[in-house]
């Protein structure tokens, strides 16, 4: 056998062994985890009428929960000044997206993390608060709006 002919049965062999190793990693890839995140309580909370919204325009959008993305709440307790702590303890979750429903939970959010989108379709005086750049040109990891930003965050993540 020749040397060349060595060498491609070799390196024939190495790829049937990888193959499968590559087949099975593509059929186990991630969903995306998308975390809500309110420092409401939810026995209270307006916010769960807003997160059932949330899945339902991800469904009209075509994306299907525990198929197409993980969807994980967490709520606090209602004191303001521990939405830095929920935040933190979200951050720690590692998700592909944060949404929070309001200003407060977007700041805290922010300065728990600088890489991780966040979503929030009620964001008032974002420029101020140092959330995004400009009204014209946001730029940034914070994104005003819906579930089709939560898609675009989660793609370019």
């Amino acid at each position: 056998m020749r040397r060349r002919e060595f060498i491609t049965l070799l390196g024939g062999g190495t790829w049937a062994q990888l193959i499968p190793w590559q087949v099975a990693r593509a059929e186990t890839r991630k969903r995306p985890l998308v975390v809500w995140v309110s420092v409401f309580p939810p026995p209270s909370n307006n916010h769960l009428k807003f997160v059932d919204s949330f899945r339902q325009g991800m469904r009209e959008r075509g994306y299907t929960e525990d198929r197409d993305f993980e969807l994980v709440s967490r709520f606090g307790d209602g004191h303001f000044e521990n939405a830095s702590i929920l935040a933190q303890e979200i951050v720690q979750l590692k998700p592909d997206v944060i949404v929070a429903p309001a200003t407060l939970e977007a700041v805290a959010a922010k300065k728990a993390t600088s890489t991780i989108p966040i979503v929030c379709p009620a964001l008032a005086d974002a420029v101020h608060l140092g959330l995004i750049a400009s009204e014209a040109l946001p730029g940034g990891q914070c994104y005003r709006g819906s579930a089709l930003y939560c898609r675009i965050a989660c793609q370019t993540n």
